[in-house]
């Protein structure tokens, strides 16, 4: 029972980290190509006013840290990923240490983007200027949750199985419920058959000639006289 719930929860950790990344890097990955065409959509009006000649280092620039910024998310989203595909392939959970400081750095940041996005919010409120992203909030919100279901997860799984790099099935315990090594159990019929074969009297030596028995360290037969050499 102990071992079926613990593959449960590993399986559960391991999908949840994979679904959950998947599931943001489609995310941050539609909110690349609408930024990208905002940015453009920026660029051709500013050229419409003014000519097609009009320098936009600075728009170029925009599109270039915000690619930037989603190959960052994507590496930092491949620490759940890989993780989470090896504990589903290898039957264990492999990464739990890196998926939590991971999991724990993602929480921080979002905490302090939130934190910052407020920030901006209640100041363009004061000036009556800017609208609030909803949807972003909500998507932080989220990511938040999951993070810390996973944190969650992976703490109950280490603590609860001792967990330490093999299957749960090979811990220790102290009691009489479960035991890795049984006591060793010697047949002595089979010690004293081994005996036997093995004694001095069994390993006697024949005449390769007359077939009669001969010394051990005998040159010639004393039955036929060949030489045993």
């Amino acid at each position: 029972m102990e071992l079926k719930k613990s593959e449960i929860i590993r399986k559960a950790i391991a999908l949840l980290a994979i679904i959950s990344s998947v599931a943001i890097m489609i995310y941050f990955f539609i909110g690349l190509l609408l930024s990208i065409d905002q940015i453009n959509t920026i660029k051709k009006d500013i050229q419409t006013l003014y000519g097609s000649n009009v320098k936009l280092q600075s728009l170029d620039s925009s599109i270039t840290i915000v690619i930037v910024v989603y190959l960052f998310y994507i590496l930092w989203e491949l620490a759940f990923i890989i993780p989470g595909i090896i504990s589903l392939k290898n039957r264990r959970l492999c990464g739990g240490v890196l998926m939590i400081v991971f999991a724990a750095l993602s929480i921080v940041f979002l905490i302090l983007g939130m934190v910052l996005f407020f920030g901006r919010i209640n100041a363009k409120s004061k000036t009556g200027s800017g609208t609030t992203n909803v949807e972003g909030i909500v998507v932080a919100i989220l990511i938040i949750l999951l993070r810390i279901i996973i944190i969650s997860l992976i703490a109950y799984y280490k603590h609860q199985y001792k967990y330490n790099g093999i299957a749960p099935q090979a811990r220790v315990e102290n009691d009489n419920h479960y035991s890795i090594a049984s006591p060793i159990q010697f047949n002595d019929s089979h010690i004293q058959q081994n005996r036997t074969i093995n004694s001095p009297e069994s390993r006697k030596r024949y005449c390769r000639y007359c077939g009669k028995v001969v010394p051990s360290n005998a040159k010639f037969c004393e039955n036929c006289g060949m030489s045993l050499l």
